[in-house]
């Protein structure tokens, strides 16, 4: 038997990497849970209130089964956060939708822990590009490595994909089942096997090689939060054998299937399913967020142990978001060597939590060559580092920056770089084509704010390429002679197309 306390802990942990946006949790079984009777309702409450951090606050809890009780109270009223309380458990535990039921774009999962059934209300948000790019990459190779920053909808991703066998790798009794991975592999079913975060495995690139070499039909989908090479149990980074999509923050083309109608909430939420879904800011989302990257992806697999002074350098990653990377400033105010941010920007990039843009140059004489720009990962953590529970107009332009860049990285295309010249003139992004021709595309919140100063000096020397303008306010695709050049602005929607 095991304890309420140790079912919470595994419980919790899944959750909140598998429900992202998650309505409601059932949690129930046909056995006595010990201890779990009338007299500890302390630790019910305390179950009850973790899952409730889940659960928007409007919602009531109550019991089919008539079991046990549950009565929703005002816990941090500012925070939109209740309390349960509970009398009469006995055989189980539950926190259901009740009076109008399951809403239309939500499904039941069933999760198993410690033999506990959890049936956990998924939001079924189609995200057609993603599974686009999954079942390009499988049509060349039977593995997809499926990589993001936690919380990003991996695994609510994964659990989409239809008729598939999913394992959670973060729980012993599916780790049980990859003990002799051929048999494991020999005995399925299905078609599709997902292995999610296979890094917990204690060998994950002998049972990845097994399922590519030995069982060639199957298609494989493993998840993790950092790049598969820079994870230290791969000794085979299965060159040749896989191919790896990186899940991006929700893309600006995605937020009407999110629901989403104000631009102005995805750039100060951010892109993480549990922020922009939720029905209030929650700014300690991110605070907790952070603990959770250092905790599991951090410290867990590249074996950083100075917590205080990496979780300062990722603040002031944020806070320099979108400027030129200053590595001798974030020595100074992180309090470590020059080598040291060097090197936790190498687990910044691999966690994919920090990107690296570089200067794009043809030997110009007067052209930036060396020092990279630096962006974060998500707006909303942007905002948090910043201090923004607001956005200004001002503010707006550097985050909707970001939000293309997002689409760009989402986008099958070589390189992204940036151009800047001595004099301090900057396109924002650059992409460079077959054939020697170079697209420059410019970030602007204002149409009208646009000047082709620096895109016309660009021009001088790179002439080959087309000129693409970004704003958020355009809605139908134009084009416009400005200074000599043919400017075409571009609702964010069509920019994958314009430069695949």
């Amino acid at each position: 038997m095991f304890s309420l306390g140790e079912i919470l802990d595994s419980f919790f942990d899944v959750v909140a990497d598998a429900a992202d946006g998650a309505l409601a949790i059932f949690v129930g079984g046909g056995f006595a849970i010990e201890g779990f009777h009338e007299g500890v309702g302390e630790e019910a409450v305390g179950l009850l209130t973790t899952l409730e951090g889940i659960l928007p606050h409007s919602l009531p809890l109550a019991s089919p089964s008539g079991l046990c009780h549950a009565k929703a109270t005002p816990l941090f009223p500012q925070l939109g956060v209740r309390r349960s309380q509970i009398r009469n458990g006995h055989e189980g535990l539950c926190a259901i939708l009740s009076g109008t039921g399951l809403p239309p774009h939500y499904n039941e999962t069933t999760l198993y822990i410690h033999a506990f059934q959890c049936k956990v209300y998924l939001p079924m948000i189609d995200r057609p590009f993603w599974k686009s790019r999954l079942d390009r990459a499988w049509s060349q190779v039977p593995l997809v490595w499926l990589a993001g920053v936690r919380r990003a909808g991996k695994t609510v991703l994964s659990r989409e994909l239809g008729d598939a066998e999913f394992l959670n790798c973060d729980l012993p009794h599916d780790v049980a089942r990859l003990a002799d991975p051929e048999a494991f592999f020999r005995s399925l079913k299905k078609p599709l096997v997902i292995l999610d975060e296979v890094h917990q495995l204690s060998d994950p690139s002998r049972v990845l090689k097994i399922a590519t070499d030995v069982f060639p039909h199957l298609r494989v989908l493993a998840t993790g939060s950092s790049t598969l090479a820079a994870t230290r149990k791969f000794r085979d980074t299965l060159t040749g054998r896989k191919r790896s999509v990186v899940l991006a923050p929700v893309l600006a083309e995605e937020l009407p299937a999110f629901g989403v109608t104000d631009l102005n909430d995805r750039l100060l939420r951010g892109g993480l399913p549990p922020a922009l879904l939720a029905k209030e800011p929650n700014w300690e989302f991110y605070a907790e967020w952070l603990d959770s990257y250092f905790a599991r992806d951090v410290q867990e697999m590249f074996r950083v142990e100075k917590r205080s002074a990496f979780l300062l350098l990722v603040e002031l990653v944020l806070r320099q978001s979108g400027g030129l990377l200053e590595v001798t400033s974030l020595a100074k105010h992180a309090g470590v060597s020059r080598p040291t941010v060097m090197n936790w920007m190498e687990v910044l990039q691999a966690t994919h939590v920090a990107h690296l843009l570089r200067p794009f140059s043809g030997g110009g004489r007067r052209e930036l060559i060396s020092r990279p720009k630096l962006y974060g990962f998500d707006t909303g953590f942007v905002c948090h580092a910043r201090g923004w529970d607001k956005l200004r107009p001002e503010d707006c332009g550097l985050l909707w920056e970001h939000l293309v860049l997002d689409t760009l990285m989402a986008t099958p295309v070589q390189k992204v770089h940036f151009w800047r010249d001595a004099s301090g003139r900057e396109v924002d992004f650059v992409v460079p084509r077959a054939g020697g021709r170079v697209d420059a595309i410019e970030c602007k919140w204002n149409a009208e704010a646009f000047d082709t100063n620096a895109l016309r000096i660009f021009r001088e020397a790179y002439p080959d390429g087309r000129n693409l303008v970004l704003c958020p306010h355009v809605m139908t695709a134009y084009e416009r002679q400005m200074g000599g050049l043919k400017i075409e602005f571009l609702p964010i929607s069509e920019l994958r197309q314009a430069v695949s």
